[in-house]
């Protein structure tokens, strides 16, 4: 074989052993990570529970954060917890043409992007 079949079979095998290995561990993070996106869509969906009857929705682009601690507080949930761990977490409801829902929680071995902890003190 010349030299160039040659550089050209380690590089193939190369590229993709790289590919094969960042597939791995986007699987790997997306399976360790979905039990933490299961509790965020959870905590969603116990706050339009929450906002269902008499509650005062966002206007333009007015932010309301509701509190885990407010949800309990109601009776709506009971703990928030992933395999024993307590998580603590608030969902921000904004308009945009429609009342928008995003769930953040942080426990001890995750934390959702852009997680506020000034947004679980009580105002």
């Amino acid at each position: 074989m010349n030299k160039m079949k040659k550089t050209t079979i380690i590089c193939s095998t190369l590229v993709i052993m790289l590919f094969v290995s960042l597939l791995a561990i986007g699987l790997i993070y997306k399976n360790k990570s979905k039990k933490y996106k299961d509790l965020e869509k959870e905590l969603v969906e116990v706050t339009k529970t929450y906002t269902a009857s008499d509650f005062n929705f966002p206007l333009n682009t007015e932010e309301i954060v509701i509190t885990y601690e407010e949800l309990k507080n109601a009776g709506l949930i009971k703990e928030l917890k992933v395999e024993g761990q307590k998580c603590d977490g608030y969902v921000i409801m904004t308009f945009n043409n429609v009342t928008e829902y995003k769930g953040y929680v942080k426990c001890d071995k995750y934390k959702t992007h852009d997680f506020d902890s000034n947004k679980l003190e009580v105002k």
